[in-house]
Parts: structure tokens; sequence; C-alpha cells
């Protein structure tokens, strides 16, 4: 069972070019589903999310499985001759967001110099 929420469909109109007499969303639907299983095998396959009880914290995890599939897409299509594994591609991208942080970390007299030799050497 499906529940659509039509942005593009504004009313019920039937496709008459299939033989089940499906409404036009749901043959758009059809169409284009591949893309969404496909999303739903690479989220999978690396997913960033753990066990909560909150569902909004679900969610935004969810929003970062797919903020990383797009990122990937968007840097393939940028760079065509430069092939990648999924994994390798998301540990960059992980490493290049903390690394500000890290290196105000390791800056901090705060925190134990153990820590801050970590911090400076993860980034190094």
């Amino acid at each position: 069972m499906y529940c659509c929420f039509p942005s593009m469909h504004d009313h019920d109109e039937i496709d008459a070019k299939t033989d089940a007499h499906k409404p036009v969303i749901i043959t758009d639907y059809n169409s284009t589903k591949g893309g969404v299983d496909t999303v739903d095998k690479l989220s999978a396959s690396y997913n960033c999310s753990r066990n909560l009880r909150q569902m909004t914290n679900g969610h935004f995890y969810s929003m970062l499985n797919i903020a990383g599939i797009n990122s990937q897409v968007i840097y393939a299509s940028n760079n065509p001759r430069i092939t990648i594994l999924r994994r390798n591609f998301l540990r960059q991208l992980a490493n290049d967001f903390l690394k500000p942080h890290l290196e105000v970390r390791s800056a901090m007299n705060n925190i134990s110099q153990s820590l801050r030799l970590t911090a400076r050497t993860f980034w190094h």
C-alpha cells in the first residue's frame, strides 16, 4: 500500500495507456520507483543512523544518508574520470566536515592534552 502526496498531479486522472487503468500518479511513481529502490539500497549499505527512541533524530539520520548519496552523485557527475568507492567517499566526506572542528578543538586549552593530541594527529 502506498500513500502518495501529489505535488505535480492535482486531479484524479486515469492513465488510459495502461491496461489496469491506474491513476496517473501511480503510473508515474511506478515508472520512477527504480530510483527510490536504489536510494533505499544505498542507504542501507552505509547507514549512519542509530537505534533511537526519538523519531526526529531518525528523520535527521535518514536525511543525512540521502545527503551522502546526493553528494556522491554530484561528485561523480562533476568528476567523470574519477571512480571512488562509496565507503571511501563517505569517509573523506566525514573527514572534510570534521577537520575544521578538530582544528579548533586541538587548540583549546580547557581539554586534556591527550585529547588535543588525538585531534591534532587525526586532521594532520
